[in-house]
Parts: C-alpha cells; structure tokens; sequence
C-alpha cells in the first residue's frame, strides 16, 4: 500500500513538473505577445498624436488666415436698404 501511494506521488509529481514546464513555457509566448501587441499600441497611439498635432497645425493656419484676410462677401453691400419710412410699426 505505501508503495503503491509512492507511485501515485511519482506520476503526480511527474505530471505537475510537465505541466510546470508547459506554463513556463505559455507564460513566455505570452510575454512575447504581449510585447508585440504593446510596441503596435504605441506606435498607434504615436501615429494619433502625430495627426491630431498636423490637424492643429493646419487649423491654426485656416484661422489665421481667415483673420488676416476678411471674407469675400463683406466687400459687397446689400442693394436694398432699408429707410425710416419703409418700415411698418
């Protein structure tokens, strides 16, 4: 009988180092994946932050100019105007 539970204790000693070893294994592509997916985030978020600074930019330009300059159809001004007698109370 205490041979018998020995065995047991071997093969469950045995099965537990394999799978020890598979986690170890597991655990490292995972690390790897996790790297990959980290390192792919990060240039994401980079690329967001390159656009979002060009949009900036570009906006900064369009307002500036839109303030240096005043708007075509202000040169114009309204061909019927309105006097005191015309108006109804």
């Amino acid at each position: 009988m205490l041979g018998k539970d020995r065995d047991e204790l071997q093969q469950n000693y045995a099965e537990l180092k394999r799978s020890s070893s598979d986690n170890v294994q597991k655990l490292t592509q995972l690390g790897a994946e996790n790297m990959y997916l980290k390192d792919n985030f990060n240039k994401l978020v980079d690329d967001n932050n390159d656009l979002v600074d060009r949009l900036r930019a570009i906006s900064s330009v369009v307002i500036a100019v839109g303030t240096e300059q005043p708007p075509v159809y202000s040169k114009y001004k309204p061909t019927a105007l309105l006097d005191s007698s015309s108006v109804v109370s």
